[in-house]
């Protein structure tokens, strides 16, 4: 007969079986020899892949093999997702002051980014010329470095310093979008105001 739930060790207490000393955690059943360890009174967990008998009165039941657990492969909306969000993400934007102003010119540009591998922000201003495309917004999914490095691991550099971007938008608002410095270029899709642009920026970074 199996004992009551432990009330010390929340367990149960199978000393009234066959299995004298065994005790098995949850409500599996009592475990046969050998146990994680055989002492009277034993709190410790079998190990994994022990058996666990659901006998009593005198007599264990052939016990199964505790399952392994199963690695689920992530669906494909979430490899999508989870390409886009571990990348780096660039804002740019121009502001045309010679030319038709607001709409196509020359004037001042800037950037941010975020690199989630990294923890690293970073902010650049320079000068850039823009026809209509002004603002735009999107996730650097690819990269190549100049130095051997992965991309993953030499993101942070490409988006420090000195870099040459630029970028193209559909009047559908979608596009691409690109930089280049000295340790090398990232690009990846773009939403933004149609149109296309380019601009030379220096970004100073922080890691957090």
């Amino acid at each position: 007969m199996i004992r009551p739930r432990n009330s010390d060790h929340g367990a149960l207490d199978c000393g009234g079986t066959s299995y004298p000393g065994c005790v098995s955690y949850g409500t599996q059943g009592c475990i046969p020899p050998p146990c994680s360890t055989t002492a009277s009174g034993c709190n410790t967990p079998p190990p994994p892949g022990a058996p666990y008998g659901g006998g009593g009165g005198g007599g264990g039941g052939k016990g199964a093999a505790a399952a392994a657990p199963k690695n689920v492969a992530p669906s494909k909306t979430q490899q999508v997702l989870n390409a886009i969000f571990n990348k780096p993400w660039a804002l740019s934007w121009i502001i045309p002051v010679v030319g038709a102003p607001v709409v196509a010119g020359l004037g001042p540009a800037g950037d941010l980014e975020w690199d989630p591998n990294s923890h690293t922000a970073c902010a650049g201003i320079g000068i850039g010329a823009s026809a209509g495309h002004n603002a735009a917004v999107g996730p650097l999914t690819n990269g190549k470095t100049f130095t051997g490095q992965t991309y993953q691991s030499g993101a942070k550099d490409i988006l420090a310093g000195w870099s040459l971007s630029g970028g193209y938008n559909t009047p559908a608002l979608i596009g691409v979008q690109g930089m280049i410095n000295g340790s090398g270029a990232a690009w990846g899709p773009s939403v933004g105001v149609p149109g296309v642009s380019i601009a030379s920026t220096y970004s100073a970074c922080v890691t957090f």
